[in-house]
């Protein structure tokens, strides 16, 4: 941008028939594109949905935890700090805290940071403590351990399971008006006229219900 204009500036020289193109963002999804400038990107090959989880959902579940706590191994950090640390390392990779929503992709729910989260508000102290030494290694031990968190169960897996179903599910009700028409909606851009504006509502809507649907099958709750 100079002089209040955007400017082209190719670095190498142009054909007459050669095509220029802008990349919008190279991190954007599917939906961070259509939210942002109103079209559908089909060249897009990261699809997510948004998960609302009020903070204070998290707080009552480390709450929770810390209440059942008897104690970690001696000279550790105390296991509540522990699953803290580790519920905001994910929070950093896969939340937007002014949305209050988290990331959910199209494959790998079981991957997921809102996952990882909650296998973190399960931990036993034992676990707890294994993560300790990790995130006592600095920066490089506590991406490791954030890492570890979304590949590896936990061994009160299930719960943390049922959590997220849970979270998902309630998500889902808010969802008053169902889309008609499948899920996806690369048809529904180009118009802001209120009938388009609201059959684009409608299967945005259905696109993300259906991502998260799989995501419970994927889960197997």
């Amino acid at each position: 941008v100079a002089d209040g204009e955007v400017r082209l500036v190719a670095t190498v020289a142009l054909g007459v028939d050669d095509e220029v193109s802008i990349n919008y963002d190279p991190e954007a999804d599917y939906l961070d594109l259509y939210e942002r400038y109103g079209f559908w990107d089909e060249s897009a090959v990261v699809h997510t949905a948004e998960v609302v989880v009020p903070p204070a959902e998290l707080e009552a579940l480390l709450r929770e935890a810390e209440a059942a706590d008897e104690g970690g191994a001696e000279g550790a950090p105390p296991p509540s700090a522990i699953r803290r640390e580790l519920v905001a390392a994910q929070a950093e990779a896969g939340s937007d805290p002014t949305l209050q929503a988290w990331w959910l992709p199209d494959h790998l729910a079981e991957a997921a940071p809102l996952l990882a989260a909650l296998r973190a508000t399960v931990l036993t102290p034992s676990e707890s403590a294994q993560y300790a030494r990790d995130l006592a290694a600095g920066e490089a031990g506590r991406e490791a351990a954030a890492r570890r968190l979304r590949s590896a169960a936990v061994q009160n897996e299930d719960a943390a399971r049922a959590r997220m179903a849970r979270l998902v599910r309630a998500h889902l009700a808010g969802f008053e008006n169902g889309a008609a028409g499948g899920a996806s909606p690369h048809d529904a851009a180009g118009s802001f006229e209120p009938e388009a504006a609201v059959a684009a509502a409608r299967r945005l809507v259905g696109f993300e219900r259906a991502l998260l649907e799989e995501a419970l099958v994927a889960l197997g709750c």
